[in-house]
């Protein structure tokens, strides 16, 4: 029984082992005509023996199901065991978000969104790739339109 655990605990850290990604905060960080993005902030933990050399990520970000924004991140050298963040900035389209949100939306608001993707992890032994799909409100407190616009002023 002991040798059977041992087993399958090797097994679940065996080189090659998908690292486990959970996604920690969304927001958008800025809404105007010309800037408009936000920001995917993951904790990232290598379940693997050894170093992850690379971590590369993408993902499309929706606002009621309605796509707003896509984007990338990178992050070099994760050690074995270790837990560590990883972010995604992403792009998004102004019209397309105010129209997602919907005519009641006001800066501060937290809106229903969905971040979905890929990260690979790579490493001397090869690679693993995860997919993901997270539900989660999106806050938008740093996102104002000009200088100071609180919500009541307009």
């Amino acid at each position: 029984m002991i040798l059977a655990l041992l087993f399958l605990a090797k097994i679940a850290t065996a080189p090659g082992s998908a690292p486990n990604l959970e996604l920690t905060s969304l927001e958008l960080t800025a809404l105007s005509k010309t800037k408009s993005e936000g920001r995917a902030a993951f904790a990232l933990t290598n379940r693997d023996t050894v170093d992850i050399t690379d971590v590369v990520g993408s993902c499309v970000v929706r606002v009621n199901g309605k796509e707003v924004g896509s984007g990338a991140g990178a992050r070099k050298k994760v050690k074995p065991g270790k837990r560590v963040g990883f972010e995604i900035v992403f792009k998004v389209d102004y019209d397309g978000f105010k129209a997602a949100a919907g005519s009641k939306w006001v800066e501060g608001a937290w809106v229903e969104s969905e971040v979905e993707g890929s990260l690979t992890a790579r490493r001397s032994s090869g690679e693993a790739s995860v997919p993901f799909k997270f539900a989660q409100k999106m806050g938008t407190d740093g996102a104002r339109e000009g200088v100071f616009a609180p919500a009541w002023g307009r």
